[in-house]
């Protein structure tokens, strides 16, 4: 949580790349607590199981590991009607 809050307030990091979408999670909630503008937080397990709407609605972009995810991601940008980020993991 220090070290997060920290390189938000002090720093320009804007990219942060944890394992697990629970840990974005997470992040979200201390850029509330901080009053810190939303920065761009990647998952590297991808969807991990998660609910595509949960990621989406909380600006998370999930690493896209296969395509299974791929697919669950660009349906869930098609009910949206809009296109949804994420990043391509090779």
């Amino acid at each position: 949580e220090q070290v997060y809050s920290a390189l938000r307030q002090h720093t320009n990091c804007q990219w942060f790349f944890v394992m697990y979408p629970q840990e974005a999670f997470a992040l979200r909630a201390l850029e509330k607590k901080y009053g810190l503008s939303p920065a761009k937080i990647v998952p590297l397990c991808g969807l991990c199981g998660e609910l595509p709407q949960l990621l989406a609605e909380l600006t998370i972009y999930p690493a896209i590991n296969h395509l299974a995810d791929l697919q669950i991601w660009q349906d869930h940008a098609q009910q949206l009607g809009r296109q949804l980020p994420a990043i391509l993991q090779v």
